[in-house]
């Protein structure tokens, strides 16, 4: 048994017709009888049963087809990933990549991995966890950098890279206190970044289950797009803001606000996510490498740092 065997037993099976599957795959239709006459030699049946000018599928004919299928939609899938697996190596690699990480790891990232892929061209994608979830899941990124939790049917999703605690941050001194817990947070004026993905959007998933295990509503005083714009308004103590440590120095307003702890924090855990079929692949995985390198060489990995103020 061979692949070309079953490619004429399925094309024939879809015809009804020798003649119209040769016409199909552009081979000669003595060598797709031949070819079958010998598939059901191997077999030890009768794959088709001749009704007029039609092939019909007998019982065992209907038996086999779905596993002759199921070995050549194998085939082709394995086909496709090994082509993408070249392309990749020589061609482009498309990364997707979560807020702020632009400012303080994407350069660090492409460097490394292009003194390991000097011929490969990248392609870095800021969006939110959730979009960039999607774009791996579709294809459109070969792997991506997210906050958990997120979406992960058809990813495979890496052990944390980073690990980072979320504080309260205010540029009001009055608002200042030794800990603040979520009651008081619902309380008070907040502004938070990723408007378009409120409902999906990490951060804010973990804010409201911690705000609904505690009976507590919360809704954001002020919402906007990127999560720079919500760190300014926060440096200018319009609203105050729930983020990490790295995101308010990457801002560079890490001396205009105060950094209060909260009691039983969330945090923003970092981690890499690939499409399934693609694990194991040297440049992919090279990407995940390079990012925990890159945290490492910042000593930002697991970072919980001191408050200056």
């Amino acid at each position: 048994m061979n692949l070309s065997q079953l490619r004429y037993f399925v094309e024939v099976a879809k015809s009804g017709s020798a003649t119209a599957a040769a016409k199909a795959l552009y081979t000669a239709q003595p060598t797709i009888s031949t070819q079958i006459k010998r598939l059901e030699r191997e077999l030890g049946c009768s794959l088709f049963a001749r009704t007029g000018r039609n092939l019909a599928l007998t019982p065992s004919g209907r038996k086999f087809l779905p596993y002759a299928e199921n070995i050549l939609n194998s085939v082709s899938a394995a086909e496709e990933v090994m082509d993408a697996r070249t392309s990749m190596e020589n061609g482009s690699l498309s990364f997707g990549y979560l807020g702020t990480a632009h400012r303080y790891l994407i350069a660090e990232v492409a460097g490394r991995l292009n003194a390991k892929f000097p011929n490969t061209r990248m392609d870095f994608r800021g969006q939110n966890s959730a979009q960039v979830a999607e774009l791996v899941r579709e294809g459109a990124c070969d792997a991506g950098l997210v906050m958990l939790p997120i979406d992960d049917r058809q990813l495979s999703v890496s052990e944390p890279v980073s690990v980072q605690e979320h504080y309260y941050w205010t540029a009001a001194r009055e608002r200042v206190v030794p800990r603040i817990d979520l009651a008081e947070i619902s309380r008070r004026r907040i502004v938070l970044g990723d408007a378009s993905y409120r409902d999906v959007d990490p951060l804010r998933r973990q804010l409201s289950f911690a705000m609904q295990d505690r009976g507590l509503d919360f809704l954001p005083f002020i919402e906007v797009e990127l999560l720079e714009s919500a760190l300014e308004i926060a440096a200018r103590g319009i609203a105050d803001i729930i983020a990490t440590e790295l995101s308010v120095k990457a801002q560079g307003v890490e001396d205009v606000l105060f950094r209060v702890p909260i009691e039983d924090p969330t945090h923003e855990s970092l981690a890499v996510v690939k499409r399934s079929e693609l694990w194991g692949h040297r440049a992919i995985d090279e990407f995940e490498v390079a990012v925990r390198e890159a945290f490492a060489a910042q000593s930002i990995a697991n970072s919980y740092g001191t408050n200056k103020k």
